[in-house]
């Protein structure tokens, strides 16, 4: 159960110099640098600054934000001179600091694994263990739950994977398998996720197929994607055509018999050219040589009047011409 201090923070809301405002640390600044959420821009152009930042007060008269980092960037982005802030004093509490953080966009918060492993972070160094128990139950989880070692676990990998999992760009599963890798096969694998914009499948088929070549040949990642690029001898501008390559590259790598008896199997196909109404397929283990013949007919008289030949076909015993 989240609990309030027995004070509530005290603050004020004013219009304050906008240079005067910075994120508390180089993390946060680096986590959003040159990053504008087009929404958020696409809303201030418009509408101006609908909500207060959320600000801590500093004793030599400059603030630290405590949220609204996407409409703090957009609001420097603008070229703005002054913004509406909700004002913090010196002297609030960690506990209550922590907390606005949270509240000041609570289902952002929770769905940002990254924000939240960055304030848990936090809460660690400066709150009491009841305190913490109290921010935990905030973003819904338990003080021993084995999750929050999770989620401040993702902290340890290359930034360019942090900065990934804040932006949306990287899923969580792939976050846990890119913590298998040296920092720069991390660097490397995020690199080719946001220049071929991969998601959902891709990226997860991307992200196993180097692990497992990884771990299989202990070898680093990015030796099989230097020598892919060295295998490539006519470099496409189709960028969905070039990660295909890589894909089709990284799995017969990684299943060189499979690849080999699946070209086999294709050659054939071209070398029968099968008719109109007819198309021959391979189990789904191309090491296992069984082949499927479908054949299509009109209608019902058609199967009929080739059904009695199709018997003897598959008995052994049809005569030609007969």
């Amino acid at each position: 159960m989240f609990l309030f201090p027995v004070e509530p923070p005290q603050y004020c809301f004013r219009t304050i110099n906008l240079h005067s405002v910075d994120f508390p640390d180089s993390f946060l600044r680096d986590l959003h640098d040159g990053h504008i959420e087009e929404p958020v821009l696409d809303s201030i152009r418009v509408l101006g600054q609908l909500h207060p930042l959320p600000v801590h007060e500093q004793a030599n008269g400059s603030y630290h934000l405590l949220g609204g980092y996407a409409s703090f960037i957009v609001l420097k982005n603008l070229g703005l001179e002054t913004c509406f802030a909700q004002i913090l004093p010196d002297s609030t509490p960690p506990f209550t600091l922590c907390a606005v953080q949270i509240l000041h966009d609570l289902p952002a918060c929770r769905a940002n694994l990254i924000l939240q492993a960055y304030i848990l972070r936090q809460a660690h160094q400066y709150l009491t263990r009841n305190e913490l128990s109290s921010i935990l139950a905030l973003l819904g989880y338990r003080l021993n739950s084995p999750k929050v070692s999770d989620i401040t676990g993702l902290l340890n990998l290359d930034f360019e994977a942090v900065r990934g999992l804040y932006r949306g760009l990287l899923s969580l599963k792939t976050g846990k398998q890119l913590a298998r890798h040296s920092r720069e096969d991390q660097r490397c694998m995020v690199h080719l996720i946001t220049t071929y914009r991969l998601g959902g499948s891709k990226q997860q088929k991307l992200i196993e197929l180097l692990t497992e070549l990884s771990l299989r040949d202990h070898c680093s990642a990015r030796h099989f994607i230097d020598e892919w690029r060295e295998s490539c001898q006519v470099v496409s501008e189709n960028m969905p055509q070039q990660i295909q390559n890589l894909l089709a590259f990284l799995s017969a790598r990684s299943a060189p018999a499979s690849t080999r008896a699946k070209e086999d199997f294709e050659q054939l196909v071209h070398q029968l050219r099968p008719p109109n109404g007819m198309t021959i397929d391979h189990s789904l283990s191309f090491e296992d040589e069984r082949l499927v013949v479908h054949l299509d007919f009109a209608d019902k008289e058609a199967l009929l009047e080739k059904w009695e030949q199709l018997k003897e076909i598959m008995a052994g015993v049809y005569i030609k011409g007969r």
